[in-house]
């Protein structure tokens, strides 16, 4: 079990740093190619889009042909194949952007499947996920740190090579995982299928609120801090930087605690947090309140991530559906958040937005309270 869950730590890694090596970047790199916002904004709405489709397709293709490992090995590998003629080929902006979108919609496969063998490695344990999350913290931080000197000082060509190593890495592991995995087992536990379809649904509509919140933490709180407070950028970007670092341990920390009250718990409590996180920006009015209220975040995030995770696959047998479905709502959330979000804050002001937001998140928490609990 131990190699499984270094497994799962390094598998999120490699793949969150991919993630954090172009996704940031990509928007700059079609800056600088004299794209404007508009057209930008309209690209990265439709690879948000795809990579939700792209989610639910390889989760719904493996559940029907029962050939999981098959469909991962084949996205990553492709993934890799797309990036490396990204980097080589001279690209017109309209093949650039049908390969990024390849690329997105292929490496939803090894992400959605891998999240799908954890769950049936580890069952109602908490240390898979734990081990997975905590990978993506680190992957992502080490990534964003890292590609803005590469994009500034070589390529954004290069940022692909870099990563093309790095998709072959944790398309071998999820190979890996797949041999340790329980089978079935697990899973037949008698459960009445409508019932949990209905935790399901009421999971990802938690997951769908949860993520509007943080988009506001990733976009709308740092830029207050910085010209509001007026902080500056970078110590704006650092409390960010804390938060990732923080929340390694922090989802180590729940990841334990799951095994002793359970993820609905969790979970619940995860909303909860979220609520009490934006409420306190309301307060923040310096530099230190605002390391101390990010900080507060990395509880927030490490308590979410992994119950979430875990109890999309304890309600349904159908484990890559599930998990397609939950990286889908990901997804979706992404491309709405940030008008929804910005909507709110034009018509109630910031102060208006965040207390709107806290209070959407703790009746969805205590809603969570009911809508989750198991019959005896």
């Amino acid at each position: 079990m131990k190699r499984s869950s270094a497994a799962a730590f390094a598998l999120n890694a490699f793949y969150m740093f991919v993630q954090g090596a172009v996704y940031p970047l990509f928007p700059m790199y079609l800056r600088s190619l004299g794209i404007g916002d508009l057209v930008r904004g309209y690209i990265l709405t439709g690879s948000a889009a795809a990579s939700g489709v792209a989610a639910l397709f390889w989760g719904w293709l493996s559940d029907r042909t029962g050939k999981r490992k098959r469909w991962a090995v084949l996205g990553g590998v492709c993934q890799a194949l797309v990036n490396f003629l990204m980097a080589l080929l001279p690209l017109s902006l309209s093949n650039l952007v049908a390969l990024y979108y390849l690329s997105g919609f292929l490496g939803a496969a090894p992400l959605t499947l891998a999240m799908a063998s954890i769950n049936e490695v580890f069952g109602e344990s908490g240390e898979g996920f734990g081990s997975f999350w905590a990978g993506g913290s680190l992957g992502w931080a080490v990534a964003t740190a890292a590609s803005g000197y590469i994009l500034e000082n070589l390529s954004f060509r290069h940022v692909l090579l870099i990563t093309v190593p790095m998709i072959i890495l944790y398309t071998l592991i999820i190979l890996k995982i797949e041999e340790e995995k329980l089978g079935e087992k697990l899973n037949n536990k008698g459960r009445r299928i409508y019932r949990e379809h209905l935790r399901l649904y009421a999971i990802l509509v938690m997951v769908f609120i949860f993520i509007n919140i943080d988009v506001v933490k990733n976009l709308y709180i740092p830029v207050h801090y910085a010209f509001d407070l007026g902080i500056g950028i970078s110590t704006s970007t650092l409390t960010l930087s804390l938060a990732s670092t923080l929340e390694i341990p922090s989802i180590l920390f729940f990841s334990k605690l799951i095994a002793k009250v359970g993820a609905a718990k969790i979970l619940s409590a995860s909303l909860g947090l979220a609520a009490a996180y934006t409420a306190l920006n309301v307060a923040v009015i310096d530099a230190s309140q605002a390391f101390a209220v990010m900080g507060f975040y990395s509880l927030v995030w490490g308590s979410f991530s992994v119950s979430s995770s875990l109890m999309v696959g304890e309600t349904s047998q159908d484990k890559g559906a599930a998990y397609g479905a939950y990286n889908m709502v990901f997804s979706i959330a992404n491309v709405v958040a940030p008008s929804a979000v910005g909507v709110l804050a034009r018509d109630l002001g910031y102060e208006g937005m965040l207390f709107t937001l806290s209070s959407v998140a703790l009746v969805a928490c205590l809603v969570s309270i009911f809508a989750l609990r198991r019959e005896v």
